[in-house]
């Protein structure tokens, strides 16, 4: 006489192999959102910066001043020439400027000095500067890069050899 039993359940094998799979998928998945989350970063690094930058000149022409802006390591400043007044704004965490990483359409040297000047409620720049911010090993920089023929600025992320617009 023989007697089947039917044991309900899995086997540790069938777990094991489970196991391994749900921790191959996550791990794919962690590197494509740690991508996204240093791409976003980029995006905000760009946008502060150019923000700042036309801020910066729209204040000049409120004044009537010419304004310098300018990137040190932890922050973006604007210096108002007349009355030698300032306004700075930090650069996002974990950025900081990077000169050879350059946008395409930058017709300067990234991150020099930049120079408004102001007659009759218009501001000129000269040349096509840009500024350029990335993370600690430059795999993602955001940049505010002026357009040609006019006094603002575009945002631009970089990643890796590739710019692109945002």
């Amino acid at each position: 006489m023989s007697s089947k039993i039917h044991k309900k359940g899995f086997t540790l094998l069938e777990l094991l192999v489970v196991m391994i799979l749900i921790g191959i998928l996550a791990s794919l998945a962690y590197s494509s959102f740690m991508d996204i989350i240093q791409a976003n970063k980029a995006k905000d690094a760009a946008r502060t910066l150019t923000a700042f930058a036309e801020r910066a000149i729209a204040e000049g022409k409120m004044r009537k001043e010419d304004v310098t802006i300018t990137i040190n390591q932890n922050e973006i400043k604007a210096t108002f020439v007349s009355s030698n007044n300032t306004s700075s704004e930090p650069l996002p965490k974990g950025f900081s400027p990077k000169a050879d990483n350059k946008p395409t359409d930058c017709g300067g040297t990234p991150n020099a000095d930049i120079k408004a000047t102001v007659s009759i409620g218009t501001s000129g720049i000269s040349g096509q500067p840009c500024f350029v911010a990335c993370n600690a090993n430059s795999t993602y920089c955001g940049a505010a890069v002026k357009k040609k023929d006019k006094n603002n600025f575009s945002a631009q992320i970089r990643k890796r050899s590739d710019w692109g617009d945002l």
